[in-house]
């Protein structure tokens, strides 16, 4: 199975080689997931599969989202980070919150889950620089569909070929994280709900 790094590095070099295929790639998987308007995923920015220093040994929270929203305003900075090469794309990738801190980006999403990590490990975490520099050592972000989107619609129902898609991505991912100092995994979205729970499709290895 390929590892989500190798998913990611595949996506970077269609984008780059074969934009007619990558564009798509990304059409399709719309279309799969009856993605329209502002939730149609975004076939001119390169995926975020996830973001985090998986390089060290610190323990790690994980998170599990959806898909990578999109801000007018912020992505193009982003893509501007990691589109001129793989080096660049890695480096990203890695240093995601670094990034963040050092041009002094803002994420209401990553500010409100700083809560939760305050109660976990029993510690303040009252500013953004403070918090980049935790997320930094501590959480990777992971999206079950890699490509942006400005919202993504609510689902109820999965059919057999989004089940198959979801199962896949999900077992790449968790394949990732295996090699990593994992302490925690936490899912948001009801989309876990629909894989996990309700119609109990995916099973953790003890």
């Amino acid at each position: 199975m390929n590892s989500i790094l190798e998913e990611a590095k595949k996506d970077f070099e269609l984008f780059h080689n074969d934009y007619k295929k990558y564009k798509e790639k990304v059409d399709n998987l719309s279309t799969l997931f009856k993605l329209k308007s502002k939730a149609k995923l975004r076939n001119d920015y390169l995926p975020t599969y996830f973001v985090g220093n998986f390089e060290d040994k610190n323990y790690k929270y994980v998170l599990f989202g959806i898909n990578p929203g999109f801000s007018e305003k912020q992505n193009p900075i982003e893509e501007s980070w990691k589109k001129s090469s793989w080096e660049d794309y890695l480096n990203f990738i890695k240093n995601f919150f670094i990034l963040f801190k050092e041009n002094k980006m803002k994420s209401p999403y990553y500010k409100k889950l700083s809560n939760l990590f305050s109660g976990l490990d029993n510690i303040e975490l009252n500013n953004y620089p403070e918090i980049y520099e935790y997320y930094q050592k501590h959480v990777i972000n992971i999206e079950m569909i890699p490509y942006h989107s400005s919202r993504f619609r609510a689902i109820n129902y999965l059919t057999d070929q989004q089940k198959s898609y979801l199962i896949n991505r999900f077992k790449s991912n968790i394949n990732f994280l295996e090699k990593l100092n994992v302490k925690l995994i936490i899912f948001n979205g009801k989309l876990f709900y629909l894989l996990l729970i309700k119609d109990n499709l995916i099973h953790f290895n003890k």
